[in-house]
């Protein structure tokens, strides 16, 4: 859904900034651009939200950057409107500085400023757009979530073996993992028997004993093979069942709400 709040032609320095923005953004132009870290992203339901928390945030109107050692930034639309009254404020300060030096205050903004509160409020806009086909994406996800495939979700077991975007863990054996409120990463998978168990745990006190245990059998598998002379694919692989949820860690059953 556009949010263009000007018709094409009104105001230049709007239409300038809102084309401009809109153009160049990957979020509303995918297939524009070269794969890039947006793009694979928007390939998962944990990458696009951590996209939506990017643009609005959390209730304080911000999110957490695990990049740089990680640390709390403001959103995108809550800094996009903030950049507006700025603007109205800079002009209310040069009206009470003209009256404290006894000059006549100024009725009408400058050009300048003018231009400069358009171009907030076009950066605003196409951000709102960003936002506004994240959710539509991730309710299209949600939407198909009972009749999509899981067997990805720990297919072999928890093996451990996770999948990076920009150096930051997304998934781990078919878990969405995301960073919780203090920036922890944790599996965040309705689908998993691991849902909010965080990833430092998981591979501690899930992965490590299963893989140890999985490596028992498979030398007794051998092992047979040998005593009996036969191939080692006609012995059954037997799997090791999934470890249960550690105790180390309270099971706090994961809320989901819809925006």
């Amino acid at each position: 859904m556009a949010r263009r709040r000007y018709k094409l032609g009104k105001n230049l320095p709007y239409d300038k900034m809102y084309g401009g923005l809109k153009s160049t953004s990957p979020i509303l132009n995918p297939g524009r651009f070269v794969i890039n870290e947006v793009a694979m992203q928007m390939s998962s339901k944990g990458g696009l939200e951590a996209l939506l928390a990017q643009l609005r945030g959390d209730e304080d109107g911000r999110y957490f950057d695990p990049a740089y050692g990680g640390s709390s930034q403001i959103a995108k639309i809550p800094r996009a409107e903030g950049a507006i009254p700025e603007v109205k404020d800079d002009f209310a300060a040069l009206k009470q500085r003209a009256m404290n030096e006894g000059r006549r205050p100024p009725k009408n903004v400058s050009a300048e400023m003018e231009a400069a509160l358009l171009e907030a409020e076009a950066k605003l806009d196409v951000t709102m757009e960003e936002a506004d086909k994240i959710e539509r994406l991730l309710a299209e996800v949600e939407s198909k979530e009972q009749i999509i495939d899981d067997s990805r979700v720990l297919k072999g077991g928890p093996k451990g073996v996770g999948r990076l975007i920009g150096g930051i863990l997304v998934e781990v054996d078919g878990q969405v993992v995301t960073p919780d409120g203090n920036g922890v990463l944790a599996i965040h998978d309705s689908r998993s028997p691991y849902d909010g168990l965080p990833t430092e745990v998981y591979y501690d006190e899930i992965v490590k004993p299963w893989r140890l245990a999985m490596a028992k059998l498979n030398n007794e598998r051998y092992e047979l093979a040998r005593s009996e002379k036969r191939p080692v694919g006609e012995i059954p692989q037997k799997r090791e069942p999934l470890p249960p949820w550690p105790k180390s860690v309270p099971k706090v059953k994961m809320v989901r709400t819809k925006k």
